[in-house]
């Protein structure tokens, strides 16, 4: 019961700590990639990106149409940001310095990194 009780304590520490990292300061667009079939609309150079601790994210420029919108922690603390009704990406990777961004669009994957603005 009581390793229960700390294996609980550790998985919302992590989440938590995953939404801190994000959270803390701006992002700096690093690369911009696409993988597959479709028509790929690149992101401006210099681009920021932002988390903001009340659930929503914002950037300078649009990315992939959007400017802003939400996010949430989703499965095994990972965040999933939302661009409008029908699309989201998940922040799969994690650095003392980047994050990547995914999302899976039809039969194309977009990944962008983003480096922790100095």
């Amino acid at each position: 019961m009581l390793f229960l009780l700390a294996a609980g304590s550790f998985s919302a520490m992590a989440q938590s700590k995953a939404e801190g990292f994000v959270t803390t300061g701006k992002w700096v667009l690093e690369k911009d990639e696409m993988k597959g079939l479709g028509t790929h609309h690149s992101i401006e150079k210099n681009t920021t990106l932002q988390f903001l601790e009340n659930g929503n994210w914002i950037s300078s420029h649009p990315i992939e149409g959007v400017s802003s919108g939400g996010w949430k922690k989703g499965d095994k603390g990972r965040i999933i940001m939302r661009f409008g009704e029908d699309k989201t990406a998940v922040v799969e990777d994690q650095t003392d310095c980047c994050i990547t961004v995914v999302m899976k669009d039809g039969t194309r994957k977009l990944a962008w990194t983003w480096r922790r603005e100095k």
